[in-house]
């Protein structure tokens, strides 16, 4: 009995001093979303979180963008306008007023115009995507749309703090306000 009890004192010592081990301190914790500037020119934005990946786009000094999320030393952001993202073209539909529409639900968004390309998120079946180049190999390239991210290694963004501008109008100049004075009454005169 006492080997069970004295084991089972040193397994729950065990895991409370590995839990302190991986503990995060609370200044290390970060908040997301948050909006992160490159430090740098030429910063990688990846299709994902290793150097490995395909490059998407490249950011330059003082670049900002929404950062997500993270992965070990890797930052998840929303894709800029400039990243390079591509669709099948035989799961897109070209209607007659000039919208792309996707035609079958979760259809990859990828890298690279070809089926073995990282995937960057999903179109589903009705959601229009805004096309910007016709590949002549069956892929049509695309805008970033909204659920599309990218990854950037962490130590090439920095944290900003964007002042709000206030949306109050500036009050028009006030005009001093004039008083009338109340006629002063005489002592010993009625009013009638």
């Amino acid at each position: 009995m006492k080997k069970h009890v004295a084991v089972l004192i040193l397994g729950l010592l065990f895991l409370l001093s590995a839990a302190s081990i991986f503990a995060e301190d609370d200044a290390s914790v970060q908040e997301f979303p948050f909006t992160g500037k490159a430090k740098v020119d030429n910063v990688n934005i990846r299709a994902g979180a290793d150097k490995n990946f395909d490059v998407l786009s490249k950011l330059n000094s003082d670049d900002i963008l929404s950062v997500v999320g993270k992965s070990y030393d890797w930052y998840k952001v929303v894709l800029p306008e400039s990243a390079h993202c591509y669709v099948a073209k035989n799961y897109i539909e070209k209607d007659e007023s000039g919208k792309y529409t996707c035609k079958v639900s979760n259809l990859n968004i990828r890298s690279k115009p070809n089926a073995g390309a990282s995937i960057l998120g999903q179109a589903n079946k009705g959601d229009i995507v805004a096309v910007v180049a016709d590949d002549a190999d069956g892929w049509y390239e695309i805008l970033p749309p909204e659920g599309a991210y990218g990854w950037v290694y962490s130590s090439l963004l920095e944290k900003v703090i964007i002042e709000q501008k206030s949306q109050v109008e500036p009050e028009e100049e006030s005009k001093p306000e004039i008083k009338k004075k109340a006629p002063k009454r005489k002592k010993g005169f009625l009013w009638w």
